[in-house]
């Protein structure tokens, strides 16, 4: 897990208000910050997956996208250009 937030002033006693509970507002008390830390963390790393992932397809795309403008380019057939540039519109 890559470690974006962390603990500090782990001797501090600060206490934060959770307004989103059900029914009347609960205390987050120190021991539950290091819970809340991990949760960011994890949070953090299934965000950088995602960018991961969408950087491969956004590639993909683009390799995709070039294969089929070389195929227009060297297709001889007027059908064979007029489907591959169907493609390349429907695709851009």
């Amino acid at each position: 897990m890559t470690k974006r937030f962390e603990r500090i002033y782990a001797d501090v006693d600060v206490f934060c208000r959770d307004h989103d509970a059900k029914g009347i507002s609960q205390l987050l008390e120190k021991e539950d910050y290091d819970t809340i830390v991990d949760l960011l963390n994890e949070l953090n790393d299934e965000k950088q997956q995602l960018l991961s992932a969408n950087t491969k397809l956004t590639e993909e795309n683009t390799n995709l996208l070039s294969t089929i403008r070389q195929a227009y380019q060297s297709e001889r057939t007027a059908l064979g250009r007029n489907v591959l540039k169907q493609l390349l519109d429907n695709l851009e």
